[in-house]
């Protein structure tokens, strides 16, 4: 049976503390014998000394200090120390040589018998609330060593599974809650987390534990940026697991989709479908047996599908000829996909405005913002590439988005003292960034760095639309009634934005209901909300 070794925070990863190291020792108190056991000591023989709390640091130790006081031979540099616990308090220990020369000494938390027994009594007894309203006390967690940065991050949902999976359990000993904690714990805290982010921070912690090396999508989660894991754990979330197996299934699934929808350009599509062949239907046969698979690749690229289903029927209408691909339906000024290919500089080369009935050959993916961005385009206001393209599903950069709110808003351009460290007052976008700067309605990713050449994020784009809206003398109800499932993961900062734009109609949600405010944005999401933006002024000021 596995010891029960914990400190506070320590990982319940290494609760059986076996292995042999001769570093820097370590103390832990045993919450099954309440003893003090300590490893990684390299002398054959010490004498250890616990002190009671109210020891004082660098005085003589008298006998009113000490809780026990013995000479131990080490076995495998491990000894374990008989005390008995009065409080709940943190406690010296001390470790010296054979001839008393001091060698390592630490402040140990440790617990008084009747704390761990009470905590094991519920442990091994106790309903699935009196053990959730255990795991809630902070105290309690640290004794029973949950992750504190994890178990604060669960949804309420989150933290009602994990004490109905201890209670489902039937604990009747200190080792069947390590082996529990080890096996279903991370898993838990990934699936259950509040929010996208939050989820991945937690999987790039356990994710050797609970994720083989092997596993389909494990290397793409590898090679993606923290935007791109926020977005595949939001993913999981939606589908949250307790089963290893399971859960590996879903991770799969979520990576194959986010790669699709992260792909920098309709060339990289078809390794990735090739690459996660084993997730498709025999539906897809079809696909796979095309020498060519341009016409389905160029319309699915970048595209955030909600599930595998949904991008297989995409395909096969697109096969069938029912559907030229594209995004989600038409004027949702943000919804359609996002993430897009690789990024276009669309301000350093702009193209003349749009004459009457010219247009952009590529708009057939994104019928949903094709009215926006020809319209746009006859008002100078967004551009192609000057071979006709419009590139729709490329992403859009933070200074790129400015110039096309600069664009359609700011008749005023001008301003000076952008004084970001990252921008440069001879780039084509200085003038943006600074008038929009001098104004007040544009901030940094820090107090000192714009972000030139950053991805925006949906809620960022949102929270500069409504800026340059009510700096445009536009006032705005925002609404007490917001209806995205993801509400909760939207930035403080942004709620007022968004709350808004939605309430007003300028934005809309993805297909699923949900918002995905850290996801990047694309060029035809920003034609779309722009156009929305600017209809809604047009309106507001007749």
């Amino acid at each position: 049976m596995k010891k029960f070794l914990l400190a506070a925070s320590i990982s319940a990863a290494l609760l059986s503390a076996s292995a042999v190291c001769f570093a820097e020792p370590v103390a832990v108190q045993n919450r099954e014998t309440g003893n003090i056991e300590i490893s990684g000591l390299e002398q054959t023989s010490v004498t250890v000394q616990v002190l009671k709390p109210d020891y004082e640091e660098g005085s003589d130790v008298t006998k009113s200090d000490i809780v026990n006081i013995m000479l131990f031979e080490t076995h495998n540099g491990k000894v374990t120390i008989p005390v008995e616990i009065e409080n709940d308090d943190m406690y010296t220990v001390k470790v010296n040589g054979r001839t008393s020369e001091a060698l390592w000494q630490t402040k140990l938390k440790c617990y008084s018998s009747d704390t761990l027994s009470s905590v094991m009594a519920t442990l091994k007894s106790g309903t699935a609330d009196e053990l959730l309203d255990s795991f809630d006390e902070k105290e309690k967690r640290e004794i029973l060593g949950i992750d504190e940065s994890a178990y604060v991050s669960f949804t309420p949902e989150g933290r009602k599974m994990w004490a109905n999976t201890v209670k489902d359990a039937a604990i009747s000993s200190i080792g069947d809650y390590v082996s529990v904690y080890d096996s279903q714990f991370p898993i838990i805290a990934v699936s259950y987390a509040k929010n996208g982010e939050a989820a991945a921070t937690i999987l790039d912690k356990y994710k050797e534990s609970i994720l083989d090396a092997d596993l389909l999508g494990y290397d793409d989660y590898e090679g993606f940026d923290e935007d791109e894991k926020a977005d595949m754990c939001e993913r999981i979330i939606s589908n949250p697991q307790t089963d290893k197996a399971k859960f590996g299934q879903v991770f799969s699934d979520a990576a194959f989709l986010t790669a699709i929808a992260n792909v920098d350009g309709s060339a990289d599509v078809n390794s990735v479908m090739n690459r996660y062949k084993e997730l498709l239907s025999e539906d897809m046969d079809d696909y796979f047996s095309k020498k060519n698979t341009y016409s389905v690749d160029s319309n699915i690229a970048g595209i955030s599908f909600a599930s595998i289903e949904k991008l297989e029927k995409r395909i096969i209408d697109i096969l069938e000829g029912k559907s030229s691909g594209g995004g989600n339906s038409g004027g949702s000024g943000g919804s359609g996909s996002f993430g897009g290919g690789g990024t276009t500089h669309i301000s350093a080369t702009m193209t003349e405005p749009l004459s009457k009935g010219e247009g952009f050959v590529d708009l057939d993916s994104v019928l949903w913002a094709k009215e926006a961005i020809l319209e746009l385009g006859k008002e100078g206001i967004v551009s192609g590439d000057g071979n006709g393209s419009f590139r729709p599903l490329d992403s859009i950069t933070r200074e790129e988005f400015v110039k096309l709110l600069t664009l359609a808003f700011d008749e005023n351009v001008n301003g000076v003292g952008a004084s970001f460290v990252d921008v440069d007052v001879n780039a084509w976008y200085y003038p943006y960034v600074a008038s929009g700067y001098s104004k007040g309605l544009i901030k940094g990713i820090t107090m000192d760095k714009f972000g030139i050449g950053e991805k925006i994020t949906r809620q960022d784009m949102v929270v500069l639309i409504y800026r340059y809206l009510i700096h445009s003398g536009v006032n705005m109800e925002k609404g007490d009634v917001l209806t995205f499932d993801d509400k909760a993961q939207i930035g403080e900062y942004a709620l007022d934005a968004v709350y808004a734009l939605s309430s007003n109609g300028i934005i809309k949600g993805m297909e699923d209901g949900t918002f995905r405010p850290y996801a990047n944005s694309n060029r035809a999401e920003a034609a779309q909300i722009i156009f929305n933006a600017l209809e809604f002024s047009r309106g507001y000021k007749q």
